[in-house]
């Protein structure tokens, strides 16, 4: 569970760089069997053009299932300090004062405790799970808040986890609860991360998921991505005991991720849903959902960049001394959090 910190030059020589202000594991699955299925599929017009000689391709999958009526998922979260978050740049006599200025004058701390609201609510309504969210019959989500001595501190329960409705908010950012034992639960464990935001509290929290299903139903582990055949195929051998050519008949193989030897859904993979909450995005309206807040705009799910005004532009309006509209506010502050680098836009 370590800081992530990515650096970049722009065509313009500057460098800068901010770690996420968060710590998480990746989410061990439970209950889950996985075994090896091979299976023959067609081809689409496209590839065959491309020299596939026949219509069909043999394709390797590797499926995973619930042992039983009911699969855990596990995994860890720390919040650190937001304001600790620049790891690098050479302007610093512009950026760390107009950085400083929005601390101190910008209503930084409202900013900050709206943002910790936002991502206790997606802790709590389980959209982390993915898909498995979605195949799930019920769920109920345990937060443990734990000391560094390992002393639970608070354990805060969200039963009915598929009857709360995907984050939305008011024009003051205030999210739209369904009802009052969801909102106390959110601001419950919204002041936990907001004072691990502060450095205040030096905690992390145990987060376990619940999901009830059917013996045998296909749950998903995070996929791999691996581009060498040879590593695939000995991934197979090492979990299986079988051996598999992939170059025969296009044979094509799917893997699931796997951590401490268990099905996992990758810290990554929670963490952007975790931090999918912005709504403020130039095309929410045709779009009309949340998409995760990325210091660039970008969305994976839609293959686009549907944030035009990023992280960037906001910067250089600080550093111009130019106004802040309140959207900008809050999203410059998710970017705090979640880190990254901002990068120059081209000219065109």
């Amino acid at each position: 569970m370590g800081k992530t910190t990515d650096t970049q030059k722009n065509e313009k020589g500057l460098v800068i760089s901010f770690e996420r202000a968060i710590a998480i594991n990746n989410a061990i699955m439970e209950n889950v069997d996985m075994y090896i299925r091979r299976m023959r599929t067609t081809l689409s017009e496209d590839m065959l053009k491309k020299g596939n000689e026949s219509p069909t391709n043999l394709q390797t999958t590797e499926v995973a299932v619930a042992k039983g009526n009911e699969v855990k998922v596990n995994f860890k979260f720390r919040p650190l300090k937001v304001k600790a978050t620049l790891a690098q740049t050479n302007n610093a006599e512009n950026i760390i004062p107009v950085i400083e200025v929005f601390y101190n004058e910008l209503n930084f701390d409202k900013y900050l405790e709206k943002n910790a609201q936002a991502i206790a609510y997606n802790i709590l309504n389980g959209v982390w799970l993915w898909r498995n969210r979605k195949i799930a019959l019920d769920g109920k989500i345990t937060v443990e808040v734990v000391d560094a001595n390992e002393n639970v501190l608070e354990t805060i329960e969200m039963d009915n986890i598929l009857d709360i409705p995907i984050i939305d908010f008011d024009e003051d950012f205030n999210i739209k609860y369904k009802d009052e034992e969801l909102k106390n639960k959110v601001m419950k464990l919204a002041e936990h991360l907001l004072k691990g935001f502060k450095d205040e509290e030096r905690f992390y929290l145990n987060i376990t998921a619940t999901i009830k299903t059917f013996e045998g139903e296909n749950v998903y582990p995070s996929e791999l991505f691996l581009d060498s055949q040879e590593l695939m195929e000995k991934i197979v051998k090492e979990r299986y005991n079988e051996n598999i050519n992939l170059k025969l008949n296009n044979s094509k193989i799917r893997l699931f991720f796997k951590y401490e030897d268990s099905p996992a859904i990758t810290a990554e993979k929670i963490w952007n849903a975790i931090r999918t909450y912005d709504i403020w995005y130039d095309e929410y309206p045709l779009l009309k959902e949340p998409i995760s807040i990325e210091i660039d705009g970008a969305n994976l799910k839609y293959q686009r960049f549907p944030r035009k005004r990023t992280f960037k532009d906001i910067l250089k309006d600080l550093v111009e001394k130019k106004p802040l509209s309140e959207k900008d506010k809050m999203y410059f502050v998710a970017c705090l959090i979640r880190g990254g680098v901002p990068v120059e836009k081209k000219e065109k």
